[in-house]
């Protein structure tokens, strides 16, 4: 539902925005990037992605990274997707992700 949706993406953005350095912030990134590249938009979902990795080690890493690989490879961008495939196994070497990461670069 679009509504809802858009509900998702503005507490995302005001926990981000009143609260940056808080745990919550942080997860709100993981969840606005998903609502992001469910929408299409690979780019947004990319940045709110990379912002997340960029903040180190959370429990929502492996996400965050799998993410970044998925939003650059929804844009072709495939040497950026596959340093990131590259990144998450480094991250997480047993990532339940990476057998999804090495398929999306193998198609």
């Amino acid at each position: 539902d679009v509504a809802l949706l858009r509900a998702v993406m503005r507490a995302d953005s005001r926990a981000e925005t009143e609260h940056p350095s808080s745990g919550e912030a942080r997860a709100a990134l993981v969840s606005l990037g998903r609502v992001q590249a469910s929408r299409g938009r690979h780019a947004a979902a990319l940045a709110a992605f990379t912002r997340y990795v960029a903040g180190g080690a959370g429990p929502l890493g492996e996400e965050a990274h799998f993410g970044r690989v998925a939003a650059l490879d929804a844009m072709g961008r495939d040497a950026e997707r596959d340093r990131a495939i590259a990144a998450l196994e480094s991250a997480h070497p047993n990532s339940v992700y990476l057998p999804k990461a090495r398929a999306l670069a193998a198609k």
